[in-house]
């Protein structure tokens, strides 16, 4: 499919000067003939197009030849020259879209310079939908952090009510003293944890097996007894 652009038809364009003319003298066919000369000449490369080409124009619309060279001699709405005819209004509009795609290409190209330098030569230029995807993820991750609770002296070691719960079951007697252990770690050493939760387990299990928490001590020694 031919990609298809726009260009502005004002609301009150019937009653332009030189269209109330054009209705007057070839009521609204003529009218209608204008703005499909528009549209032909908006398709065209160079908003322009031949006089030779007002005959297959004239075919395509179902009109005469003459009543199509009359709307472009007579009316002032198109310029000609010995070879072709087009509408001044619309060459201002597609030279003012030229220069406004031009600047967006410059605007884009200084900004991805910024980004190469910044990123020390990368050459993956983010996308929209990454930046979106970006923005969305630190909102959730916003979103998490605020619903912890914060269980440890510094305020350093953030759980979920949930996380806390199933932690009180597994170390019901010495959770408390876990959190401060590790909130002084994070303090001392920095926060490289990603999860407070699961660092209390990866701790729990380099433990010696006398310090693991009491249910597994009595499930070993239930263990040891049936055998």
């Amino acid at each position: 499919m031919k990609e298809s652009f726009y260009f502005p038809h004002d609301y009150n364009a019937r009653s332009d000067e030189k269209v109330l003319k054009l209705r007057r003298t070839c009521g609204l066919e003529g009218y209608g003939i204008y703005w499909c000369l528009i549209e032909s000449l908006a398709n065209s490369s160079e908003a322009r197009l031949p006089l030779s080409s007002l005959e297959d124009i004239a075919f395509e619309l179902q009109t005469k030849y003459e009543r199509i060279t009359e709307i472009v001699n007579n009316f002032g709405l198109f310029e000609h020259n010995s070879t072709h005819f087009w509408s001044k209004r619309l060459c201002e509009h597609f030279k003012n879209v030229t220069h406004k795609s031009f600047m967006a290409k410059k605007s884009v190209m200084k900004r991805w310079a910024n980004i190469k330098q910044n990123n020390k030569g990368t050459n993956v230029l983010p996308t929209q939908c990454d930046s979106n995807t970006i923005k969305e993820r630190k909102r959730e991750e916003k979103i998490r952090k605020e619903n912890k609770e914060i269980y440890s002296q510094l305020g350093n070691v953030k759980l979920f009510k949930k996380e806390y719960e199933e932690l009180k079951n597994r170390f019901p007697t010495d959770l408390e003293e876990r959190i401060e252990n590790l909130s002084l770690y994070i303090a001392s050493k920095g926060d490289k944890y990603k999860s407070r939760y699961a660092t209390i387990l990866s701790w729990a299990k380099k433990e010696p097996i006398t310090k693991q928490p009491c249910q597994k001590q009595e499930h070993l020694s239930a263990r040891a007894t049936r055998l």
